[in-house]
């Protein structure tokens, strides 16, 4: 007998040579089938067992209709219980069922394998509701609601199921919970029976049926959980996609910043809070960004968190050079964390506008909270988002979070904002600024969902600051490159190229093919001897 239980097991866990495999897995790990009481086993003693006789009891069997154990129904003072018994090899004793533990029925479930099953909640509940439904097969579990994940339900498997919940809550959980498991195990259907709202609490099909109530009706109506479960998931065709009108991409600055949550990263003191002032004055005022791009107005708030008041003045006035400070800009230099209230504050500000386009927190660190020691930090960046994520996209606007970058020299400019890839990954677009310490030229990295990948080269005025875009990184360092070497060969003369690149710590092959377009262009000439110099 062991031996064959051992091969049972392996059997269910399709490790035995030849074993079928199952068309499902059980939710739970596959366990040897209780075992069957000895055919001699006379009925319990149940007032030896319990102290009383029962009011009602119910055999369990397996599919061969041999006696496994029962359930009993005892009422008192204290209300109902409902208590298994077992045999142990030598009597019966008042204990759960092993697991996973049978269904009842299960007899009539094998003998009639293509008829439709009914699963209820209680043996006295499954007996009465057999009698009413002689076109089912009706079944249940031992040990009630909270015993849903402890029951063998693989009977089931390929079969047409319906489930007949209980008229109160842990009914319907229960019921949803064996929904579930049906699911996965590949039950042909599962439906759910949409009970009337104005059962009593508690109601089942043992209970007095309303004269008004057609059970048959409510079977056939029952809800397909699989199509239910199927129509909450936020799922739509592509199709559908493809013909939806969607309104165009919404900009605080036009090619730069859409609506949603930019990250604008920076080494430190290399001005990437001048560009963040820059961008609200911009929206603000309805003017020019970085110098050249055109803005629709709005309201901005501005959060500068390492600056006083001083400060910000010095720079709004280098900014505007002389015209009007924007009555549309609001500016605060401390702020609640968004884990203290900060993000119902950006809100409140937000929702008291009448054009609220952009809002600029300068810097991150000093609003994104407490950090979270049960996650790991990526996941704690990626959810430091989340929360401008939801603002920006409720109230339709731009939400920049000025943030610095490692002290390291990646290639890629993402990977130089500081943290892991959870910030840059979780925001919509990326501004990187790239910028030498006392150098007036940087580049600015973008990156996102709704902006064309570029790099943009910017001029920073030495003494106030400002910045404007110069256009297309590349065309400006060849522009640089060509600048160069013009300087080179009007401070040294006529140069043969190998001198240029060692003056200019260039590689030879490509300052040739500089000189060479620079010729074409009419800015150098090449001399007879093999030298170039600078047109006049």
């Amino acid at each position: 007998c062991e031996q064959e239980r051992v091969i049972d097991a392996l059997k269910a866990r399709d490790l035995w040579p030849g074993a079928a495999r199952p068309a499902a897995r059980s939710p739970r790990p596959a366990k040897a089938k209780p075992r069957p009481a000895p055919n001699a086993a006379p009925v319990p003693d149940f007032r030896a067992l319990f102290g009383q006789e029962p009011v009602d009891f119910w055999d369990y069997t397996d599919e061969n209709g041999r006696l496994i154990g029962y359930t009993a129904r005892l009422e008192g003072r204290d209300g109902k219980k409902i208590l298994p018994v077992i045999h142990n090899g030598k009597t019966w004793i008042s204990e759960a069922f092993p697991e996973p533990r049978p269904l009842y029925q299960l007899p009539a479930l094998a003998s009639r394998p293509d008829a439709p099953v009914l699963v209820v909640e209680g043996e006295k509940t499954c007996c009465a509701a057999q009698g009413l439904l002689d076109d089912q097969v009706v079944v249940t579990w031992p040990g009630g609601t909270n015993a849903v994940d402890k029951v063998d339900w693989t009977p089931l498997a390929g079969r047409r199921v319906t489930l007949w919940p209980d008229a109160d809550a842990p009914g319907k959980k229960a019921a949803n919970q064996v929904a579930t498991i049906l699911l996965r195990l590949g039950a042909a259907t599962v439906r759910a029976v949409k009970l009337p709202d104005d059962l009593p609490q508690g109601w089942d099909l043992a209970d007095p049926i309303p004269e008004d109530m057609d059970i048959g009706q409510l079977i056939a109506a029952a809800v397909d959980m699989r199509a239910a479960r199927l129509a909450k998931l936020p799922i739509k065709s592509a199709l559908t996609i493809d013909l939806t009108d969607y309104p165009e991409a919404k900009w605080a600055i036009p090619g730069l910043i859409p609506d949603g949550v930019t990250i604008l990263a920076g080494p430190k003191s290399r001005g990437k809070s001048f560009i963040a002032l820059d961008f609200g004055i911009a929206v603000a005022t309805g003017g020019p960004a970085l110098g050249s791009i055109k803005c629709d107005p709005g309201a901005v708030l501005y959060l500068a968190l390492e600056d006083g008041e001083r400060r910000i003045k010095g720079r709004m006035r280098a900014i505007l050079q002389g015209r009007l400070v924007p009555s549309a800009l609001d500016i605060a230099t401390e702020w609640r964390t968004i884990d203290d209230g900060g993000l119902e504050d950006l809100e409140t500000w937000i929702i008291a506008q009448s054009n609220a386009r952009l809002v600029v927190i300068d810097i991150l660190a000093k609003v994104k909270g407490r950090p979270d020691a049960a996650r790991g930090v990526y996941d704690q960046d990626y959810a430091t988002i989340g929360p401008f994520h939801a603002l920006a996209r409720k109230h339709g606007i731009a939400i920049v979070l000025v943030h610095h970058t490692n002290k390291g020299s990646a290639a890629d400019p993402v990977l130089r904002i500081s943290g892991t890839m959870g910030l840059s990954g979780a925001a919509d677009t990326t501004l990187v600024l790239s910028r030498e310490a006392r150098d007036m030229y940087g580049t600015l990295d973008v990156r996102g969902r709704d902006v064309p990948e570029r790099e943009i080269a910017l001029q920073f005025d030495r003494e106030t600051g400002c910045v404007i875009q110069l256009g297309a990184a590349d065309d400006f360092r060849k522009s640089e490159q060509r600048r160069a070497i013009i300087r080179t060969l009007i401070d040294g003369g006529p140069m043969r190229p190998t001198a240029i690149a060692q003056a200019l710590g260039k590689k030879p092959g490509t300052i040739r093919a500089g000189l060479l377009k620079m010729k074409r262009d009419g800015e150098i000439t090449n001399l007879a001897d093999g030298t170039y110099q600078a047109v006049e």
